[in-house]
């Protein structure tokens, strides 16, 4: 009897804390419509409500930059859309507006230092999949390679081991490129060590010291490699190289 009456009360207290949850599917459209009606400081609102509940996708990040940049919040509208090619690389609209915001917005118009054609092949390849994929692919290539070094071993005749000796060697050669486009992808999507300045105004710093020579100031909404720490400080890489330290307060990681 006692049993079934606590039964009985945690099943009435999980349907009364389910009444008062948040329904993330309902948020989400409220913050549409608001966004919408130009309500930008309540669809601002809805949308970190539903980020601090752990609820994100490509969308919302897009649609909370987009809020954000309706209300010159520079830092958080460059931040959000960077986090919504994490989570869809080479989304157009998303690409276009970033690189309005970069381009027309931002105080500071940093040059950038032009990369390799080998480094923007690698970033395209291992863009056009998610870390999951790639690992599957490269673990189905190894199983592969070894059916085609076991041909090798037990092939009766000289011209089946050959071609079971190449294949095998082949594909575990693939297999390999496969694993680490899948470690450059995680590594995309969960270390990629970028960040974006927050406040106004910053100081970017010669050392990690706030009496040391200010190099220049930056402002909201620009974007750094991030190096190191040491303490309470970021060693960061601008995009023209120039680096230098600032405050890790200032910065917020992508």
């Amino acid at each position: 009897m006692k049993a079934r009456r606590c039964t009985l009360l945690l099943g009435m207290l999980l349907s009364t804390i389910s009444l008062f949850a948040v329904n993330p599917e309902k948020t989400f459209q409220e913050a549409n419509q608001a966004y919408e009606q130009k309500d930008y400081d309540q669809a601002i609102t809805l949308y970190e409500q539903l980020l601090a509940e752990d609820y994100r996708s490509e969308a919302l990040l897009y649609n909370l930059g987009m809020a954000c940049l309706e209300k010159k919040q520079m830092g958080k509208a460059v931040l959000y859309l960077e986090r919504a090619l994490l989570i869809k690389p080479g989304d157009e609209d998303v690409q276009h507006n970033l690189n309005i915001i970069k381009t027309q917005y931002l105080q500071d118009q940093l040059d950038v230092i032009p990369e390799s054609f080998l480094i923007r092949w690698w970033k395209n390849a291992y863009q056009l999949m998610s870390s999951q994929a790639w690992t599957i692919l490269s673990v189905l290539f190894v199983w592969l390679a070894m059916a085609g070094l076991s041909i090798w071993r037990i092939g009766k005749s000289r011209s089946s081991r050959k071609w079971g000796f190449f294949v095998g060697v082949s594909l575990f050669l693939v297999s390999i490129i496969f694993g680490n486009l899948a470690y450059s992808r995680y590594s995309f999507e969960f270390d990629n060590g970028r960040g974006v300045v927050m406040p106004l105004e910053s100081s970017f710093r010669i050392a990690p010291d706030s009496e040391s020579e200010v190099l220049m100031t930056l402002h909201a909404g620009t974007s750094c490699k991030i190096l190191s720490e040491l303490n309470s400080w970021y060693k960061i890489r601008l995009s023209d190289g120039q680096i230098g330290w600032m405050q890790k307060g200032e910065i917020s990681l992508i």
